[in-house]
């Protein structure tokens, strides 16, 4: 087999396994809450100062304790509802809906397509904590919204009671997000990908074909590329959200909270080796845990994981040793 022959086949796996990462990490789907529940919060609203990114968020529960929960890519604050049975009466929880996603608005015509930046998101947060009433709280972030629990804790340090991460993204950039994110001609390059759908479903098959896709995966990229709604959804929170990028350094250095981070075992997008990247820090104050799960850990069996190893519900005042 010829060396032209080869790095043409090893272009199409790596493409076929950044659509595919890309894909996966948007198909994932909460569990709803249970039924014989009924929920009378109506969805509150902040928006930015010039009126081109606006936050929906919805409030539970009326204890003193206060959480702000994040969703993840593709999902919505409602899917999270179930958390609160995990919670015993002294917590608030406040769901917030991440721009681009279910009630939450980011207007790229007002903003010229330009990204929302930490600053920006932090004036939101604090929109949000003062219509509430909310000086301190607990984050906790599933996946996408573990990122942006992150920056929270970045830009809001000194108001943070602790941080619970369930799978999530911000710890590590693989190349292929670096290019796709960080580089001007990697975003039109996935801006393109996205927009020839069609296309990308023969690269796809072409690689099914070849066996440098198993076939599951293959079917899996070629069903949700036909989705052209969620395609345009992939792009516009991609670029919304590509400055909002944590800097760990800044955070855990000297981190006035514990930190508790579960990764899925079976996780095939949030690998928990990422979490290597934190060991440079206090092991004091960040617990790492491996789940039997997938990437989807933020469910009633990844909350029971926590509680059955004592880290759960989120205390400010946890025993602080590192599993």
């Amino acid at each position: 087999m010829s060396s032209r022959i080869i790095k043409h086949k090893l272009k199409c796996i790596e493409y076929t396994h950044f659509v595919w990462l890309i894909l996966f990490s948007t198909s994932q789907r909460q569990e709803k809450s249970p039924n014989h529940y009924t929920f009378d919060s109506m969805t509150s609203f902040v928006k930015s100062s010039d009126q081109s990114i606006q936050l929906a968020y919805k409030t539970m529960g009326s204890g003193d304790e206060v959480m702000l929960l994040f969703h993840g890519f593709g999902h919505v604050k409602e899917e999270l509802e179930f958390v609160i049975y995990h919670l015993s009466t002294h917590f608030r929880v406040i769901l917030i809906d991440l721009p681009g996603h279910g009630e939450s608005e980011w207007n790229e015509n007002l903003r010229s397509n330009r990204p929302i930046s930490k600053q920006e998101w932090k004036e939101m947060i604090e929109r949000i904590t003062r219509n509430e009433n909310v000086k301190r709280f607990h984050l906790v972030g599933y996946s996408l919204g573990g990122r942006m629990a992150l920056v929270t804790a970045e830009v809001l340090s000194k108001r943070i009671s602790s941080l619970t991460l369930f799978s999530p993204d911000g710890l590590y950039k693989s190349p292929w997000y670096r290019f796709g994110n960080d580089w001007a001609v990697g975003r039109k390059v996935l801006k393109f990908a996205l927009k020839q759908a069609k296309n990308s479903v023969s690269i796809v098959n072409y690689a099914a074909k070849w066996k440098l896709l198993p076939k599951d995966k293959a079917k899996f990229v070629t069903y949700q590329l036909e989705d052209h709604r969620r395609l345009a959804m992939i792009f516009q929170v991609w670029n919304a959200l590509r400055m909002c990028w944590p800097n760990l350094d800044k955070i855990f250095s000297n981190a006035p909270f514990h930190t508790t981070i579960v990764f899925g075992k079976k996780d095939p997008i949030i690998l928990p080796r990422y979490g290597d990247r934190l060991k440079k820090f206090s092991q004091s104050s960040i617990r790492i845990l491996i789940a039997p799960l997938g990437h989807r850990t933020l469910k009633s069996e990844g909350i029971d994981f926590l509680s059955n190893q004592g880290y759960w519900p989120p205390s400010s005042s946890e025993p602080v040793e590192r599993v």
